[in-house]
């Protein structure tokens, strides 16, 4: 994928010719001058393009154009001088020979931008606007690398610290060195460094921003390269009191010691699977009964104990459905479910003709009475 064209055609498979293909370009346009963002763009794609017969997703033809810079800078620059100067043959061959554009990409654009209506809302956005002629000259792309440069050493001392703070476990484990996780936090700061520009915010704020970036990719390798069920602390899911649950893993799964070349055992694994599940339930049933018994004294405190736990209640349902909060076939416990804890307490007081500050007040006592059982989820 060495042009914009080679990826219309090639990875998408559209004919260049085509309106489609030309709405197409003009949306990877706006995406890569920082118009819409990431999300618009990818749900742009998928409507109007039949990823389910390619061997890629809207996602990844992203990815693949943010990989190179002759996409994020040359195309970039190139297509903000198109927006903002004269459209003429002068200025075309000039800014096309400026920014080493390829052929067949400079008809795509000047195709893009013969759009007279295209042009003036690309023009009118907000990014445009903040953006003179001067930050997009044909010097952009050089001044660009050499502000990177600037910023380099600054750059690899925070990457620096943060793989050796933070990747040296992995270092260790897979046996590799220091110097592959800087090279892989520095291309990705430079991938988001070329996607900004041309930006007016200073180089204190741009430097704060990629090392904010660095950080962030720091952890995702940790996320990628470890498992879970490595982790000792793990979330058992909401307690339906707008809090989580968390249960203790004495051995991990990959710890225990493999028997004769057999498959990993593991303790859960030695358990009669029925048994475990049913003193669970039982466990579970019971612990829940009694915090019901000692603070639903009342209908109302009853109801909204097992409301907030998930459980079905016909006239909280029947006040949702005339709202129109859930469709006809669902009902209240479809709502506790996808709703968060503070937006069901308020329409749940609602409905009980209660003040919503003292049925949340009411819950979180109960809630922390559940907590106390780690067998109620």
């Amino acid at each position: 994928m060495d042009s914009l064209c080679s990826a219309l055609r090639h990875v998408l498979k559209l004919d260049l010719d085509s309106d489609r293909t030309k709405q197409v370009a003009q949306a990877t346009v706006l995406y890569l001058c920082g118009v819409t963002d990431a999300y618009e763009y990818q749900h742009y794609m998928k409507a109007n393009v039949r990823f389910r017969d390619l061997d890629i997703s809207a996602k990844d033809f992203r990815l693949m154009l943010v990989e190179k810079s002759y996409f994020t800078l040359n195309i970039k620059f190139y297509a903000l001088n198109l927006c903002k100067a004269t459209m003429n043959a002068e200025n075309l061959q000039h800014f096309t020979q400026a920014f080493d554009i390829v052929r067949n990409d400079a008809v795509m654009l000047r195709r893009v931008f013969e759009d007279r209506r295209f042009r003036r809302e690309m023009r009118a956005s907000e990014r445009l606007k903040e953006i003179s002629l001067p930050d997009i000259d044909e010097d952009s792309v050089a001044r660009t690398q050499a502000d990177f440069n600037d910023m380099y050493q600054e750059l690899m001392k925070h990457i620096r610290q943060k793989t050796f703070k933070k990747l040296r476990f992995l270092v260790k484990a897979e046996n590799t060195e220091f110097s592959d996780f800087n090279g892989e936090l520095l291309y990705k700061a430079l991938k988001a460094y070329y996607m900004i520009v041309p930006t007016q915010k200073t180089t204190a704020h741009v430097l704060n921003y990629l090392r904010s970036t660095c950080t962030n990719h720091a952890l995702n390798i940790i996320g990628m390269k470890t498992s879970d069920k490595r982790r000792r602390m793990v979330n058992a899911g909401s307690d339906g009191f707008g809090g989580s649950t968390f249960s203790y893993t004495c051995v991990s799964e990959n710890q225990l010691a493999s028997a004769d070349g057999e498959e990993s055992l593991s303790y859960e694994g030695t358990l009669n699977d029925q048994n475990q599940f049913d003193n669970s339930s039982m466990l579970s049933e019971l612990n829940f009964e009694r915090v019901v018994q000692q603070y639903g004294r009342t209908t109302m405190r009853r109801r909204a104990i097992q409301i907030v736990a998930g459980q079905d209640d016909s006239r909280f349902t029947r006040y949702l459905r005339v709202r129109e909060f859930i469709r006809h076939e669902e009902d209240c416990t479809d709502f506790v479910t996808r709703t968060k804890h503070e937006n069901v307490v308020v329409y749940l007081a609602d409905h009980l003709g209660v003040p919503t500050a003292r049925l949340e007040k009411f819950l979180k006592k109960v809630g922390t009475e559940l907590i106390k059982h780690r067998s109620v989820a």
